[in-house]
């Protein structure tokens, strides 16, 4: 997932980059883009937070 960020980021520069030399025609498409890396980042941080979840439930049965 973390490879996948880093091209969509590339992918969103590029867009961005096209926009400013007046070569893109569907502007919708850095939204869209943007929208996409925030779904993304956001599985990131859930995924995550699962792993730290259960870290800390393996860790309090390891106590008992």
């Amino acid at each position: 997932l973390i490879k996948e960020e880093g091209k969509l980021r590339k992918k969103i520069f590029d867009t961005k980059t096209k926009l400013v030399l007046g070569k893109l025609k569907n502007t919708a498409q850095i939204s869209i883009l943007r929208k996409e890396l925030a779904r993304l980042k956001t599985i990131i941080r859930q995924k995550a937070e699962e792993e730290v979840k259960e870290k800390k439930k393996k860790a309090k049965k390891a106590t008992k």
